[in-house]
């Protein structure tokens, strides 16, 4: 121990009491946000999947027939009950409607197919949603539109 007293204070190496405290001093906020952005990533990550959810939801409702692929409310109502921890949640639904041989009808003409085509329905729902960060980040918007949209074949 003296040996190494000896080479410190002959190469002018003073004490190191306090070093580990400064280092921690110096990268703890560093970390801090770290943590804090991967928590505000989770957030909007979690809000994403269950905005995808709610949308998938929706579309299954409104896949189950032409007249319940016309009922907006309900196709919201099957949304906000499978995302019960998310409000106002706002859907947007739309139908297109083709013939199998390619041929582009309107979804009021259902006879407008010549056989052998047949009519082939698809409803899509859109859900959006805005969400605000955990914490409000300088040069970060307040709140994020986020969009989820399904597509799914409306059965006949």
């Amino acid at each position: 121990m003296k040996i190494l007293q000896r080479y410190r204070s002959r190469h002018g190496l003073g004490e190191e009491r306090g070093q580990s405290l400064v280092e921690t001093a110096l990268v703890s906020p560093i970390l801090l946000l770290l943590l804090l952005g991967i928590a505000d990533f989770g957030w909007f990550a979690y809000n994403y999947i269950e905005l995808a959810n709610a949308a998938n939801a929706g579309a299954h409702y409104a896949a189950q027939n032409t007249t319940t692929a016309a009922q907006t409310s309900a196709i919201q109502a099957a949304m906000n009950s499978d995302a019960a921890n998310m409000t106002s949640i706002s859907p947007t639904v739309s139908m297109a409607c083709t013939c199998s041989d390619g041929t582009t009808v309107t979804c009021t003409n259902y006879v407008a197919c010549t056989a052998p085509a047949r009519l082939i329905d698809t409803v899509t729902v859109t859900a959006t949603k805005t969400v605000s960060p955990l914490i409000n980040w300088p040069g970060i918007p307040s709140s994020v539109t986020l969009n989820s949209s399904a597509v799914m074949q409306v059965e006949q």
